[in-house]
């Protein structure tokens, strides 16, 4: 929706204006024009009461759910994959919601000031691009290894040992660049839009809200959380996009033909075809894209967030969820960045200079300075309101998938397995093989044993479990029981 407001209001810029003007460059600024305007005590009532709140209590009916509904609550495996049967649409947006940084608000306009429309569009497909080629990995996972809650264990059932061991560090290594990334961009936005924040606030912060509905409703909770978060992001974006484009009508710097005039007059790097910020022939703009495919893709292949999110869904809905996802991440940077980073141009080019110095555009601040400068508080609010929700969604995210890997790839097989001196081809229970191994079909080598998912003594225990109202009261299935 956001987008084809925009791409209208684009059409109706170009066919209204036949400006012509002499190409200028304009000059940067030295000091800083951007101001906070929020107050530390507003900003902490609405991210520590508001979207805390909001995530704890429904962390807290997820666990309801789970336990007097579906009555698995006790099984691990439900914290981290939420069931196995998260449906499509879940899926859609919380692979949508856990892709989409702070940085994508703040940082596209940056590359956008510079390369013009083509930085932006390379921007945004080269993310695209990444999230449309990940299904193809995790329907294999899904088919061949069902049962998998990583993508390490499947790195230690097929190379062994020794590569799970390097593996788990270069997944744990990925995980810690994503929330490092997390942390920079989160206190560059919460820095220029709140007056006298701390860097322990902002940890403080991050903490509360990346980790504590994860620790009561598990995966199941950063689904749900993920549905708000996008639902809110999407409405922001379009409150902003509509009061722009329709209700600032009377302002110089909002004026459709003034948005063009700047676009088209304000001199583009050498890269650009003909030196214009509206095309999407731009070099650095194509490198740019090219760069960020090959870093993003690096990234989120070894991200266990990623597979996580996928390992929750059955077939179908993971694949098709990661399509939805890719055109619903589309819509929202895309349209934001276009916005912003016009009505920027605009306001510099009326006023003869760069509004912001080089240090404020390349830290983010485009996006900040026009939604204060248009819509004073409200869209300091819209704003922190959107990086607040990319973050819940992106760091609950990892906060699980480092959780997965210490429980299922390093406590479970190197810390206190369940049986010693066993492969994980192997039969926790027998110790047969699960599979044919030897071309034959001896079937004294395979093991019988049933599945706790499908043992009646098994469903039975877990309702005892719960009438006795403790997770004490001793299992008495005869072949899962101990």
């Amino acid at each position: 929706m956001q987008f084809v407001i925009l791409v209208v209001f684009l059409a109706r810029v170009a066919i209204a204006s036949n400006a012509s003007c002499r190409v200028t460059s304009l000059k940067y600024e030295e000091q800083s024009n951007i101001t906070a305007i929020l107050e530390k005590h507003e900003a902490l009532l609405l991210m520590f009461l508001g979207f805390g709140g909001l995530s704890i209590t429904l962390g807290m009916v997820h666990y309801a759910v789970r336990r007097y509904i579906y009555r698995d609550v006790h099984s691990l495996d439900t914290v981290f994959d939420a069931g196995g049967k998260v449906t499509l649409g879940l899926t859609a947006v919380t692979v949508a919601s856990q892709l989409l940084w702070p940085s994508d608000f703040l940082q596209s306009a940056t590359i956008m000031s510079k390369t013009g429309l083509g930085g932006s569009l390379f921007y945004a497909i080269s993310i695209v691009l990444d999230i449309l080629m990940f299904p193809v990995l995790s329907l294999t996972l899904k088919t061949r290894a069902p049962g998998a809650k990583t993508f390490l264990q499947i790195i230690y059932a097929r190379f062994g040992k020794e590569a799970h061991i390097v593996f788990c560090c270069i997944a744990l290594f990925a995980n810690l660049i994503t929330v490092m990334a997390l942390i920079l961009s989160a206190k560059a936005a919460i820095y220029v839009l709140v007056k006298d924040v701390s860097d322990e606030m902002i940890l403080l912060l991050l903490a509360f809200l990346f980790g504590s509905y994860c620790f009561i409703g598990g995966l199941g909770t950063t689904f749900y959380i993920s549905y708000f978060n996008t639902a809110l992001t999407f409405v922001s974006v379009l409150v902003f996009i509509v009061h722009v484009t329709y209700k600032e009508t009377d302002n110089i710097f909002t004026k459709k033909e003034n948005m063009y005039e700047a676009m088209k007059c304000i001199q583009a790097p050498d890269g650009n075809y003909e030196n214009s910020f509206m095309t999407f022939r731009s070099r650095g703009g194509v490198i740019f894209g090219i760069l960020m495919f090959l870093m993003s893709m690096s990234v989120s292949f070894l991200d266990q967030a990623n597979w996580q999110s996928r390992i929750a869904a059955k077939p179908f809905q993971g694949v098709a969820g990661f399509f939805i996802a890719a055109y619903l991440w589309f819509a929202i940077p895309l349209t934001i960045t276009i916005t912003s980073t016009t009505v920027y141009m605009s306001m510099s080019f009326q006023n003869g200079t760069h509004l912001l110095s080089p240090l404020d555009i390349d830290s983010g601040y485009i996006t900040p300075y026009v939604m204060e400068s248009v819509m004073g508080k409200t869209g300091a609010y819209m704003l922190i309101t959107m990086v607040t929700m990319a973050l819940m969604s992106t760091g609950s995210g990892e906060v699980m998938a480092v959780s997965s890997i210490i429980v299922y790839d390093i406590y479970k097989v190197y810390i206190n397995p369940y049986r010693k001196g066993i492969e994980i081809t192997q039969c926790p229970l027998c110790g047969k093989e699960k599979t044919y191994t030897d071309g034959t079909e001896n079937t004294d080598k395979i093991c019988k044993c049933p599945s706790v998912f499908t043992c009646k003594a098994c469903e039975q225990d877990v309702v005892v479990r719960l009438k006795a109202q403790q997770f004490m009261h001793p299992y008495a299935c005869s072949v899962h029981g101990s």
